[in-house]
């Protein structure tokens, strides 16, 4: 089964919390996704950040 992994969770794990690293650990790195949605949401999100990082990507 493929576990595809939510935006909260995501950040969670971005943020070094425990519980979120306890998980992904149990997690099958070869059964796991992310939606574009997500991708979306951090992206933009690091890029309102920092724009200057992002710059030459458009």
């Amino acid at each position: 089964m493929i576990v595809c992994l939510d935006t909260n969770f995501l950040i969670d794990l971005l943020s070094n919390s425990p519980s979120a690293i306890e998980k992904a650990r149990t997690l099958d790195k070869n059964r796991i996704a992310i939606s574009v949605i997500s991708f979306y949401e951090l992206y933009f999100n690091a890029f309102r950040k920092n724009p200057s990082k992002f710059a030459r990507y458009g």
